[in-house]
């Protein structure tokens, strides 16, 4: 089979859903190559450890399964809502790059991930700063980059956001956790419920704008359940939003 790479692909909604077809190898962020049959993968890596001499581990995706799987997430929810991948579970580039020209968001949690989505060419607007807690330096340097989008969930980000990153667009993170979760993450992250109200206020008097609701229900999430819970509990807080003044859409 030919070769295809993220370059044959095109953002347009006439590129035809079949266009990446074939197993794509990708290793060690630098290597590619085209694979006829999946069943060939441990033949293609083999040649590839001898030919290259890898001598650690490595990842084999298939960039096919990846261009389907966009594919039928956009055919099931429409153009309205855009998965956004988040960069810390796989900074793999030539991954990204796929996600990328399909035009598919972004998920960072530091500068170093803004940086490197923004290198493959990833306009700012399709960046969402993901991290409720952030120093300064790093929200002066998001203005700078012009990613507006990011996330918060306690008093002390709402001045942060005020003095260092005015033009923010933010989301209140709410907790939202899966109990069956293999890491639950609200003991970290995200806003009590009933703490929403007075959050929204306070960002509404130091004129930082709220435009939607942000949860994460856990890594490694076992109750398809807890993502009904949770959007329930953010169309709550989106009700609190608006009702403090703010423009929620997201």
């Amino acid at each position: 089979a030919a070769r295809v790479s993220p370059a044959d692909l095109s953002s347009s909604s006439r590129h035809a859903p079949h266009s990446l077809t074939t197993t794509s190898l990708l290793l060690n962020h630098h290597y590619s190559a085209s694979i006829p049959t999946p069943a060939a993968i441990p033949a293609a890596a083999r040649a590839a450890i001898a030919a290259r001499g890898l001598d650690s581990t490595f990842f084999v995706y298939d960039l096919g399964a990846l261009h389907r799987l966009f594919t039928a997430w956009t055919a099931a929810f429409g153009p309205a809502l855009v998965p956004h991948f988040a960069v810390k579970a796989n900074p793999d580039p030539g991954l990204l790059r796929v996600l990328a020209v399909l035009g598919a968001g972004f998920d960072c949690a530091s500068r170093a991930e803004i940086c490197l989505v923004q290198g493959l060419g990833v306009p700012a607007h399709r960046i969402i700063y993901a991290h409720p807690c952030k120093p300064p330096a790093e929200l002066r340097f998001a203005c700078a980059r012009g990613v507006a989008h990011t996330t918060f969930d306690n008093a002390g980000e709402v001045a942060k956001l005020a003095r260092w990153h005015p033009g923010a667009r933010a989301l209140l993170r709410i907790r939202a956790d899966d109990p069956t979760a293999r890491f639950c993450l609200g003991s970290k992250y995200g806003c009590e419920v009933g703490d929403a109200p007075g959050l929204l206020a306070t960002a509404k008097a130091a004129g930082v704008a709220v435009v939607g609701v942000a949860f994460h229900v856990g890594s490694g999430a076992r109750d398809p359940a807890a993502y009904g819970r949770a959007i329930a509990a953010a169309a709550v807080v989106f009700e609190a939003g608006a009702a403090a003044g703010h423009e929620m859409g997201i």
